[in-house]
């Protein structure tokens, strides 16, 4: 692995507003790193969690908080690569075989959480997308983890809007429950 071209490669994905390539990345630094040495860094060898944080644990511990917020976001565009697809399965309606992952997404991201506990990462909230906004993520960050959360939540979700409406089973969609909020910006 070269540890020079994924720091470059790293800085470059963290400091992009939009879609982000090895062709991009070569032209940005007028092809001192080549597109095929990204592809190859890229593609070489596998980088395990175990590998991974070891690579990242010196900056980690210099930077930890106990007020620290830990981010999951599921804005990585889709490519087959990304997850690994290993089991196979027949869809329903098209009749087809299929491949799928042996893990959710939201099993993967308490299962990251729960990675960073372990590392004994400390930090006070999680930071989430509305992708991972289900009752199950919610109640494994608050119950399992004792960790404070914000997470964005689709208008069309049923929620309880107080301990007494939770007590008495009374759930609400979020647009009716605001009817005159934008749910496109934050409360």
């Amino acid at each position: 692995m070269n540890y020079q071209i994924l720091d470059l490669y790293s800085d470059y994905l963290l400091s992009s507003f939009g879609q982000t390539t090895a062709t991009g990345l070569a032209r940005m630094v007028n092809n001192q790193v080549s597109h095929d040495q990204i592809i190859r860094m890229l593609s070489g060898e596998k980088m395990t969690a175990k590998t991974w944080w070891k690579m990242v644990k010196p900056h980690v511990r210099q930077m930890q908080h106990e007020e620290g917020v830990i981010i999951i976001d599921d804005s990585i565009e889709e490519k087959p690569y990304i997850v690994s697809k290993t089991e196979t399965y027949t869809d329903e309606k098209s009749g087809k075989q299929k491949r799928k992952s042996a893990q959710t997404k939201n099993e993967r991201y308490r299962q990251m959480l729960q990675s960073v506990c372990d590392n004994q990462i400390p930090f006070r909230y999680v930071l989430n997308d509305i992708w991972f906004a289900s009752a199950e993520n919610m109640r494994f960050v608050k119950l399992t983890l004792r960790k404070e959360f914000v997470m964005g939540l689709k208008s069309n979700r049923l929620a309880a809007l107080s301990e007494e409406d939770k007590a008495q089973g009374l759930n609400d969609y979020l647009e009716r429950a605001f009817p005159m909020h934008d749910f496109d910006t934050p409360f």
